[in-house]
C-alpha cells in the first residue's frame, strides 16, 4: 500500500491563526514496524555442562530467536516472588525488568519444544550473589527468574504485542544437598546400600514468613545493590589481585535453590577385591534422575530428609566380607529440577563389611511346662540394619 503524508502548521497563541499551506510527501511504501504477533516465549532447556565442583555461577540456558521476520528482540529478566499477584505485576510494570549481564550464543539449537523449527540456545549470565550471601531475603529473591522478549523498536503506545509472554519461573542455581551419607542394609533378602540426604528450606521459609510486601521492598533494594555493583569501576591491574596460580572459588550459599528442587540423581563407583573382580576402582556410573522420594518423618519446615536405595551392580550382588577383604562403594548425589543441577556431593567410601554373627551377652534359658520344655535364647549380634 502506498502512503502520502501531509502536514500543516500555525502559531498556537500569537501571530496569524491561519493554517499554512499544506505540504505533502512523495508516495511511499511503509513496512509495518511492529511485531506481526506476540514475540515467542523464551523457554528453559537442559544444560549439557556438568557441575563437577561446588563452584558458584548464576546463569541459565534458554532458547529463543533473536530475530523473526525482520523484527529483532532483546531479552529481559525479572526476579520472582512466586505468587499470582507477582505475575500480574510483571506483566504490567516494566521497571521490574532488567537486561542480563551477558548473553552468549551456544548453538543454533535442535528441534523446538513443540516440535517446530530449531531455536537458538543461549547462555544467560545473571548477577553474581557473592556479596549477598548473608542477606537471606535477597538470596531468596535471587533463586528464580522469569524471562521475556521485547521488540527492539520503541512502541508508540502501551500494547502487549511488544513483549512476549512470560517464561515459567527458572532456577538460577542449586547448592548441593546436605548431610549426604550411606548405610549398609538388608533389602529383600540381599545386601543393599541406602543413600540419605537433606534439603535445606530456610530460604523458602524466610520468604514465606516475610510476606509479599516485604519481598517487594527487598526487590527494590536489590535493584539498587545490583545497579551500584555494575557501576563500580574495575580495579587497576595488579591491585590486590591474587597470584596467577591461585583462583578464588565461591561456593553456593547453603540451601540455595533447595525449595524448588524436584529431582535427584546418583552416580556410583565400586572397588572389588582382585580375587573376585578387577582389584581397582571402577569408573563412575551415572544413573537416570528420579523424582524426589517420599519425605522421611522428623523433618521440619526448614529442612527435609530423604533416603533412597543405590542401584546394585548389573548381574551381581555386593561382595561382602571382612574389613580387609570386601567390596567398597562410593556414591555421589546431586539435586535439581531436571534442567539445572547442583554440584555432585560425594559420600565417604563404604566398605561392605559383614562380620560373623556374635553371641549375645544374655544367656539362654529353659522353662518346663508339664512334660514340655521350652528353650529360649537372645538374638545374635549382627551388623546394624541387617
Amino acid at each position: 500500500t502506498y502512503y502520502i503524508f501531509s502536514v500543516q502548521a500555525r502559531y498556537p497563541k500569537v501571530g496569524s491563526r491561519m493554517w499554512a499551506g499544506q505540504q505533502q510527501s512523495e508516495p511511499i511504501i511503509v513496512e509495518p514496524a511492529v511485531a506481526y504477533q506476540d514475540p515467542p516465549t523464551p523457554m528453559p532447556v537442559l544444560e549439557q555442562s556438568e557441575a563437577v565442583a561446588d563452584s558458584m555461577s548464576c546463569y541459565t540456558v534458554i532458547e529463543y530467536p533473536c530475530e523473526e521476520e525482520g523484527m529483532q528482540y532483546d531479552l529481559e529478566y525479572a526476579h520472582v516472588l512466586g505468587d499470582e499477584a507477582d505475575t500480574a505485576e510483571l506483566r504490567s510494570i516494566n521497571s521490574l525488568w532488567r537486561a542480563p549481564v551477558e548473553v552468549k550464543l551456544i548453538d543454533l539449537g535442535r528441534s523446538g519444544n513443540a516440535g517446530g523449527n530449531p531455536q537458538p540456545r543461549w547462555r544467560v549470565q545473571l548477577p553474581e550473589i557473592t556479596n549477598l550471601r548473608n542477606d537471606v531475603l535477597k538470596l531468596a529473591l535471587l533463586q528464580r527468574v522469569r524471562f521475556r522478549l521485547r521488540a527492539r523498536i520503541t512502541p508508540e503506545g502501551s500494547t502487549s504485542r511488544w513483549w512476549s509472554s512470560l517464561s515459567p519461573p527458572i532456577s538460577t542455581g542449586f547448592a548441593g544437598p546436605e548431610s549426604v551419607g550411606t548405610l549398609l542394609v538388608a533389602e529383600a533378602g540381599r545386601l543393599a546400600v541406602e543413600v540419605h540426604f537433606q534439603l535445606d528450606l530456610r530460604l523458602g521459609e524466610a520468604a514465606s514468613s516475610a510476606g509479599a510486601q516485604e519481598l517487594q521492598l527487598q526487590r527494590e533494594v536489590l535493584f539498587q545493590v545490583l545497579d551500584s555493583s555494575e557501576r563500580k569501576p574495575s580495579r587497576p591491574k595488579g591491585s590486590d589481585e591474587p597470584p596467577a596460580n591461585q583462583s578464588t572459588v565461591h561456593h553456593w550459599p547453603r540451601g540455595f535453590g533447595h525449595p524448588f528442587a524436584t529431582r535427584y540423581q546418583l552416580c556410583t563407583r565400586h572397588f572389588v577385591p582382585a580375587d573376585v573382580g578387577q582389584g581397582e576402582w571402577s569408573g563412575w556410573e551415572v544413573f537416570p534422575d528420579c523424582a524426589l522420594p517420599a519425605e522421611q518423618p522428623g523433618g521440619t519446615v526448614q529442612g527435609k530428609e530423604y533416603k533412597c536405595s543405590m542401584p546394585l551392580p548389573e548381574g551381581r550382588d555386593l561382595v561382602a566380607g571382612t574389613s580387609q577383604h570386601c567390596e567398597t562403594v562410593q556414591v555421589c548425589v546431586r539435586i535439581g529440577d531436571g534442567l539445572k543441577w547442583s554440584p555432585w556431593r560425594m559420600t565417604k567410601e563404604l566398605p561392605i563389611v559383614l562380620e560373623k554373627p556374635m553371641a549375645s551377652e544374655d544367656e539362654a534359658f529353659s522353662v518346663w511346662q508339664g512334660n514340655v520344655c521350652r528353650v529360649a535364647w537372645p538374638p545374635a549380634v549382627v551388623h546394624a540394619g541387617i
